[in-house]
């Protein structure tokens, strides 16, 4: 599981202005397949709304739904 560093350079590795947490207490675990590692979730903060789940190391298609819903 991340920690809350990992969420923090992830979040200065991309510059993002948005918030990036880590489930440190592995709330989404149900959620989660280490098959499909890497695995990116994009969870609406407000919500807890699981917007997409993106399978593999492609920042293009995260990048391209973050700034869809900024």
């Amino acid at each position: 599981a991340a920690d809350v560093a990992y969420a923090n350079t992830w979040k200065n590795e991309y510059n993002l202005s948005i918030p990036v947490l880590a489930d440190t207490d592995a709330q989404f675990g149900a959620y989660y397949n280490s098959d499909l590692a890497p695995m990116n979730m994009i969870v609406e903060a407000c919500t807890m709304k699981i917007m997409r789940i993106i399978v593999g190391a492609d920042s293009s298609a995260i990048e391209t739904i973050i700034e869809a819903k900024l």
